[in-house]
């Protein structure tokens, strides 16, 4: 082939590589749609199967455990393929995993292998998550990412608004039209896993790779073992490191009990306490309208601490963080039938938890900063690990307490560990100007 072919094929390189508009819509996209089949669909999906909700709970917690494990693998991941080249794997894997679950769907008794797919899934899900971050922080400068840290928020929000909103309401649609669960809920998953591999395609078209060319020196343990060590040492070393990892536990010790039974209480019948929404509801409540509040949230959080910082809107985002428990438990309580008005309180529900939960996270950030100031990946990540075993260990139990209790007891007691929130914030130690965006003088 001539050099002025090769050219002509590979018009498209030299621009992807300069402009992260070319890759950042669909790796991010492909980042969140993960996060949403896991955390969300799957929850929608065995509950759909007739599974109790003590056994959804349990089995989804533990796809949680590929992040607490994540400074043990981050290391090696990094010293043995690219960036780009581990995107691409992941992207593969997790479609061949959801092809999988769409051929076993239809069969009696695979609940145990398709939990083994999402578990596979899982794995390959927090590598992507990973390396999509790290490629964006090495594939752009300063400026570019801050001018295209909001392209990448959009499209994680717009994978939310697809797997949450638009595809529930296509599978809903579906029960109703065709009365088959498990045939709707396989064409979802195979639809998914085509939707996975043309994200593959393109990625692999446009992700850049002249900046990314990996660690070529031999993995060696002695270098394995420092990486991995050196963030977990440097964490214990500080004189606070138990205020920060009791707040980084306890203040998000409500949502680690409700988060995963709240999807199933929108769901279940009536008679068993929920309010009986179908998946297309729940898709238009909580999948649409609750991440447009969500969104809001998230952005009137982030201009509130980058006009003072966290210090002067803490107790209000600590408020904010609990009235979410206030709003599950009124719809407990009351029971509403109308469709908006469950819409309009899971719409509250998500812009009061976006706004409440900036406290955290920008506190998180702030920790992971090392004595110069500057944001270290390793030790965000120890933090990290923290924060997702904070969810995974109350959800094992959450569901198994929603069935002995009650929905409205349930939400009772979650409503009471807030004391713990409130705690935790209380507890620590951080610079209240954190979070504040500098000032530029002309």
């Amino acid at each position: 082939m001539s050099n002025i072919e090769n050219k002509k094929i590979h018009w498209y390189r030299p621009w992807a590589g300069r402009h992260p508009w070319a890759w950042i819509p669909s790796s991010f996209l492909a980042k969140g749609l993960s996060t949403v089949v896991l955390m969300t669909l799957t929850l929608i999906a065995f509950k759909r199967l007739g599974l109790y909700n003590a056994d959804i709970t349990l089995y989804v917690s533990w796809l949680y455990l590929p992040w607490v494990m994540k400074p043990l693998w981050t290391p090696l991941v990094r010293m043995v393929l690219t960036r780009r080249s581990w995107m691409l794997i992941t992207e593969l894997v997790i479609g061949a995993a959801l092809g999988g679950v769409a051929f076993s769907f239809p069969a009696q008794g695979s609940v145990q292998w398709i939990l083994f797919l999402f578990w596979v899934m899982s794995f390959a899900s927090a590598i992507h998550d990973t390396t999509a971050d790290s490629m964006f922080r090495v594939a752009s400068t300063p400026r570019a990412r801050s001018s295209y840290g909001g392209i990448s928020s959009v499209f994680y929000r717009l994978s939310m608004l697809l797997g949450q909103g638009a595809l529930v309401m296509v599978v809903g649609n579906m029960e109703t039209i065709t009365r088959n669960v498990r045939g709707s809920w396989t064409f979802l998953f195979w639809l998914l896993a085509i939707l996975y591999l043309v994200l593959f395609v393109i990625n692999l078209l446009l992700l850049p790779g002249h900046v990314d060319t990996g660690d070529k020196r031999r993995v060696l343990f002695a270098d394995y073992w420092q990486r991995v060590t050196e963030p977990v040492v440097h964490f214990f070393r500080r004189p606070d490191w138990w205020r920060v990892a009791l707040f980084v536990g306890l203040f998000i010790l409500p949502e680690a009990l409700s988060c995963k039974v709240s999807v199933l209480f929108f769901i279940d019948a009536g008679h068993a306490g929920g309010l009986g929404l179908s998946p297309q509801e729940y898709g238009f409540a909580m999948g649409t309208i609750g991440v447009f509040g969500m969104t809001i949230g998230g952005i009137l959080g982030g201009m509130a601490v980058h006009r003072r910082g966290i210090g002067w809107w803490r107790w209000y985002m600590v408020a904010a963080f609990t009235l979410c428990n206030v709003l599950y438990l009124y719809l407990a309580y009351v029971m509403p039938s109308n469709l908006l008005v469950i819409a309009v309180v899971a719409f509250l529900r998500q812009l009061a938890f976006a706004f409440g939960l900036t406290y955290y996270v920008v506190s998180m950030l702030h920790l992971s900063r090392n004595e110069q100031g500057e944001m270290r990946p390793a030790n965000l990540s120890v933090l990290m690990a923290i924060a997702t075993l904070a969810l995974m260990v109350p959800g094992w139990v959450s569901g198994y307490l929603q069935e002995i209790f009650g929905y409205v007891t349930f939400y009772k007691g979650v409503l009471c560990t807030s004391v713990f929130t409130f705690f935790a914030a209380w507890l620590l130690r951080v610079d209240p100007m954190a979070g504040k965006r500098e000032r530029r003088h002309p």
